[in-house]
Formats: structure tokens, C-alpha cells, sequence
């Protein structure tokens, strides 16, 4: 297991009495992004980089569910509560945006040209919009597609570099919204 977070008894904690209750709306969304195990594909051994994301995410992570065991009062004393329900989607946003920077989501595309009408093969990786919603961010040419032979096996391996390349823009992107 990467996710060490997940092994706390604070977080196992919180998930279970979120899960207790009978709230079907935004709670239900909390466990979800909580519980998301879309980290358990990853590849091992991890890269330092991988490392140093998860050890943030496991910081965030734990950082969110104390933050949402304070009480209205003590999260904001003045506020109302579309301020905290906005400050706790924030906070959500956050780790899915650092989830996509320890695996991102990166997948060949074919294009053509509207002027020459050849067709080339880019790399798209993507990023979510501030509504949780997934936008195409990068994209970097593998070139003419009648090159390449088999586009549908495409593999991070084949384009390492560009993966790489992908990925570090990824990171930056991440560190340059939150620090």
C-alpha cells in the first residue's frame, strides 16, 4: 500500500463515521475522493518524485479531514456556510489535482492537419478546470502518425521522454496553483 494515509487512525476514523450517516450528497463526494484508489495502479519502484508527491498527499489528505472535523464555528467563526462548503471543495480540488500529478492521466491522440490533411500523433495529458471537470492542458507531437505502426499500443515506455516531459509540467502546473 502507497497511500499511508490510509492507514491513520484519524482518516479510518473519519471515513467511517462519514459513512454512517445518512447524507447522500456532498459527504458521499468527500469518501469518494478520500477513498479513490486510483494510486493502488501504480508502477513500482516509485520514481523520488512519486515519493515526494505522495508524502505530500498523505499531508493534505490529513491536513482536509481535520479540517472538516472542526466544527462550523471553529472553521470559521464569522462565515457562512457556502464559504465553508467552498473552502472544503477547494481543499478536494487540491488533491485530485495531486493525484493527476503522481499518475497522470496522459493518452496519444491523433490529429490532422487542417491545412495539409497528414496526420500526427500528440500526447495529451490533462488537468481538472475548478468545476472537477477534465480539460486537456498539454499536448506534445509524437509526429506524423504513418511513422508510427501500431497507435493503439502506444506505451509510456515507447515516448519516455515525453511522458516525462508531460509529467514534469504536470508537477509545475500543481506547484505553481498551490505552492
Amino acid at each position: 500500500m502507497i497511500q499511508n494515509y490510509r492507514k491513520n487512525k484519524t482518516y479510518l476514523a473519519f471515513i467511517d463515521s462519514i459513512k454512517g450517516s445518512n447524507d447522500s450528497g456532498n459527504l458521499k463526494r468527500v469518501v469518494n475522493i478520500l477513498e479513490d484508489s486510483d494510486l493502488e495502479s501504480i508502477d513500482t519502484p516509485l520514481t523520488y518524485r512519486q515519493k515526494k508527491l505522495l508524502s505530500l498527499l498523505d499531508e493534505l489528505i490529513l491536513e482536509t479531514i481535520s479540517f472538516l472535523s472542526l466544527s462550523s464555528k471553529e472553521l470559521f467563526p464569522e462565515r457562512n456556510i457556502h464559504d465553508i462548503i467552498s473552502s472544503v471543495d477547494q481543499k478536494l480540488l487540491q488533491i485530485q489535482k495531486l493525484r493527476m500529478t503522481i499518475l497522470p492521466e496522459i493518452i496519444p491522440n491523433t490529429v490532422i492537419n487542417s491545412i495539409t490533411k497528414h496526420k500526427y500523433v500528440v500526447l495529451r495529458s490533462f488537468w481538472l478546470n475548478n468545476d472537477f471537470k477534465k480539460i486537456r492542458k498539454y499536448s506534445i507531437s509524437l509526429g506524423n502518425a504513418e511513422k508510427l505502426v501500431d497507435l493503439k499500443n502506444i506505451k509510456p515506455i515507447d515516448f519516455k521522454a515525453e511522458y516525462e516531459e508531460l509529467s514534469k509540467k504536470m508537477v509545475e502546473l500543481y506547484h505553481s496553483e498551490y505552492g
